[in-house]
């Protein structure tokens, strides 16, 4: 039996610099034992904020891709094999009355 051991992330040392009421708050948070460190709050709040990066990407590539004519023709193209599917329902109705 392999036992897999998780490596630390990679980290990259940073210099910050903060308006005084973001670092008291940083503070603020480690006194109050919100966060271990100040540094575990920064990453805290940048995680929180990076599913609005993630977002603002994924629009950013479809914007993207509209303006790109073969892409727009493959979607067309895909989307036209499947106009039947609306017509259809999943999961299927089954009648119990068809046996009898």
């Amino acid at each position: 039996m392999s036992i897999q051991v998780e490596t630390p992330p990679v980290r990259n040392k940073v210099t910050l610099r903060l308006p005084v009421q973001l670092h008291e708050t940083a503070q603020e948070a480690v006194r109050l034992g919100l966060a271990a460190t100040q540094t575990a709050f920064i990453e805290d709040s940048i995680r929180m904020r990076a599913r609005v990066v993630r977002h603002a990407r994924m629009r950013w590539l479809a914007d993207e891709a509209m303006g790109d004519p073969g892409f727009v023709a493959d979607m067309r193209a895909t989307m036209g094999d499947f106009r039947h599917v609306g017509q259809e329902r999943w999961p299927p109705v089954v009648d119990p009355n068809a046996d009898r």
